[in-house]
């Protein structure tokens, strides 16, 4: 026997409506729980996969910019402020001024660049 239908045992009709009740919101509580508890446990993975997201992102930052200063040891410290930064292929070195007009991120804008100047 349940503590609940042990209470109805022993309690008045008033009181029985009341206990039944309060059961029936019990249990609809104990259902939302359970719902709740799953919505956090997707959202705390939703979490952790967005901060392991930005860890890589941060991985693929460059560790200074244009403007930083830097500091070079050779006979002695010579610091220097960043103007550019080079980016070195197996077949060409560029800057970031030629990314979109004769470096592409797709070869599709470099198919469509091509075909512009070959006026086609």
């Amino acid at each position: 026997m349940t503590i609940v239908e042990e209470l109805r045992s022993k309690v008045s009709r008033d009181n029985r409506e009341l206990l039944d009740r309060a059961a029936e919101e019990i249990k609809n509580l104990t259902i939302e729980n359970g719902k709740l508890k799953t919505e956090i446990e997707d959202l705390d993975r939703n979490l952790s996969a967005a901060y392991k997201k930005i860890e890589e992102l941060q991985k693929q930052l460059p560790p200074c910019k244009v403007g930083d200063v830097v500091y070079q040891v050779v006979d002695k410290i010579y610091e220097s402020k960043i103007r550019g930064v080079i980016y070195d292929t197996e077949n060409y070195a560029f800057d970031e001024r030629a990314i979109g007009k004769s470096v592409f991120l797709s070869r599709e804008k470099a198919e469509r660049a091509l075909k512009e100047r070959c006026g086609q």
